[in-house]
């Protein structure tokens, strides 16, 4: 039986699959719109994985939706 993806935060790299030792990025670019291609190389047996990450929303387009949109706190 195949294992779940383990669901992170977009900052906090994954696990080695081999060694399971927490991945360092070593490599981020843009991808598809609200996401982007990062690099992820183990520090201890060298293995890398690419994955496709949501971006920041904070820090994306969707910003300026934000700021400007119709949503309001509650009164």
């Amino acid at each position: 039986m195949a294992s779940e993806p383990e669901l992170l935060p977009a900052l906090t790299p994954p696990r080695c699959p081999h060694c399971l030792a927490r991945m360092k990025t070593i490599d981020v670019t843009a991808g598809p719109e609200g996401f982007e291609h990062r690099i992820f190389k183990c520090s201890l047996c060298g293995q890398t994985q690419e994955s496709v990450i949501v971006c920041d929303p904070i820090r994306s387009h969707a910003v300026g939706w934000l700021k400007s949109g119709e949503l309001k706190p509650p009164s």
